[in-house]
């Protein structure tokens, strides 16, 4: 595990993203900025807002595509051209820094052969961020399973998560065949609101930047729930002031007409 903790302060995203919540944001989100820079506010406290954050992220897919490649590469920077596959379940923790904000990714790298789907979709449940991941080599073939994978992970998961698209092995496709298949990925993506990342473990490329981009995401709809519920507590502590304020005036009143019947009995 890396120790190391990664500082990121610019807004990032994919450059095949089209379509999807994600695809017009271009920027921090202004209230997360205020956040996460730990200006004051009548919303946020400063002792929430020094809290540390963490967010799960799980990586799936069929056997043999990258998916350890693209931890080793991100968690220790490094390539194995020949590597075992997993079995079961790996964890990494990284840390890192948004905007001046903590932030934990649990990332769980999942085996994809078939004898160990029963272990590894025990561990889909509470995902914050499901990376879904395909073979730009066997493009046709891995992108067909990653539906099997997608069903198990909406099986699994209760709550909400966010979707990422992720092709391995770039470095291994020509440009034309590239090209060629991208029409079929970015309509795919789209299909179930997925951000797409195309990658590279053995040249590194992308792969900071993809886990950059999960832990802004990350950051940004935690730091939006977070300020959704105090403002649901400060709504709820003016209603419970109002109320208050209510019953004093009331007793206040009743108080004030007993002291005028009593005068009127003295005179």
């Amino acid at each position: 595990m890396a120790t190391q903790q990664r500082s990121i302060d610019t807004y990032i995203k994919s450059a095949y993203t089209q379509s999807g919540r994600w695809a017009k944001q271009t920027q921090f989100k202004a209230e997360v900025i205020q956040y996460c820079r730990g200006i004051q506010s009548s919303n946020v406290a400063s002792s929430m807002m020094m809290s540390s954050k963490s967010t799960k992220v799980i990586i799936i897919g069929a056997p043999g595509i990258g998916k350890t490649s693209l931890l080793l590469r991100y968690c220790q920077d490094s390539f194995e051209s020949n590597y075992k596959s997993t079995i079961g379940v790996d964890f990494e923790v990284e840390k890192c820094s948004v905007l001046g904000q903590s932030l934990t990714l649990q990332l769980w790298d999942t085996a994809g052969a078939e004898r160990f789907k029963g272990v590894t979709t025990s561990y889909f449940r509470g995902a914050n961020v499901v990376v879904l991941v395909f073979d730009l080599t066997q493009h046709d073939e891995t992108l067909e399973k990653t539906k099997e994978w997608l069903l198990e992970a909406r099986e699994s998961c209760a709550n909400e998560f966010e979707l990422f698209l992720v092709g391995t092995k770039r470095d291994a496709v020509s440009e034309h065949r590239f090209e060629s298949m991208m029409p079929t990925v970015l309509h795919y993506a789209s299909m179930h609101d997925a951000e797409l990342w195309i990658t590279s473990a053995k040249t590194g490329d992308n792969v900071a930047e993809l886990f950059q981009r999960i832990a802004i995401i990350s950051m940004e709809n935690l730091v939006m729930k977070e300020l959704s519920r105090l403002r649901k507590d400060e709504i709820a502590r003016q209603v419970q002031l109002e109320k208050s304020t209510l019953i004093r005036i009331k007793v206040e009143d009743k108080s004030s007409s007993i002291d005028r019947r009593r005068e009127c009995c003295l005179r």
